[in-house]
């Protein structure tokens, strides 16, 4: 890796009788050396130029992507060995789409959608992933991948959270007629030798009355 040398501009120091604008001094400092990261092998996926050519070729889910670039219809083209696709965003730009191989595709979604990001949704992992790949049917494998995701399924969303419907409760006018009893266990052993307490509450008069 090529070392490149920093600068600082900084005037020099002034005397009482020196001009206001002085000339500016360049100092050369010493090149700031970063070791690179351990285990950084400077890729995203683990394999090399030949190996991807290969299975994009060989790749029978692209065979009509192929057919379409031999066909020169526009849409996919090839530079050098590799398959690319156009694509034009909402703002009219085209950018190129690295064409996906069917071995390489979960890496890709796993990338898009947690890796370097934060669990996206349906709709953000598939502006993530168009932005630089493409394949057949990647809308509905990303929808598969993220609703198959096991910590976005714990997790749930936002807009699933919905509140129980308020119900009225009925209204108790006879005495003793309904009780609610509870047992609250377990409690430090009594003079008697008790640790448990059961309580009965009247629904109607609120009278409780508790039992060990």
């Amino acid at each position: 890796m090529p070392q490149e040398a920093s600068y600082v501009i900084k005037p020099p120091t002034q005397g009482p009788f020196e001009q206001k604008n002085p000339s500016i001094i360049v100092e050369e400092l010493a090149p700031l050396k970063l070791s690179q990261a351990e285990g950084d092998t400077n890729s995203v996926l683990k394999i090399n130029s030949e190996t991807f050519i290969s299975k994009q070729k060989n790749c029978t889910s692209l065979k009509s992507c192929w057919e379409k670039e031999r066909g020169l219809k526009g849409e996919f083209l090839k530079e050098g060995d590799l398959l690319f696709r156009k694509n034009k965003n909402h703002f009219g730009n085209v950018n190129l789409q690295l064409v996906i191989p069917s071995d390489l595709r979960n890496e890709i979604l796993a990338l898009c959608h947690e890796s370097t990001s934060a669990h996206l949704f349906v709709t953000k992992t598939k502006d993530r992933i168009l932005r630089h790949y493409f394949w057949p049917n990647c809308f509905k494998d990303t929808e598969s991948y993220v609703r198959s995701c096991d910590p976005c399924q714990r997790k749930g969303k936002a807009r699933d959270k919905r509140k129980a419907p308020f119900q009225l409760l009925p209204i108790i006018t006879e005495i003793i007629s309904k009780m609610n009893i509870d047992a609250i266990v377990p409690l430090p052993v009594s003079s008697k030798n008790n640790r448990y307490l059961l309580t009965a509450i009247c629904m109607s008069s609120k009278y409780q009355k508790p039992y060990q």
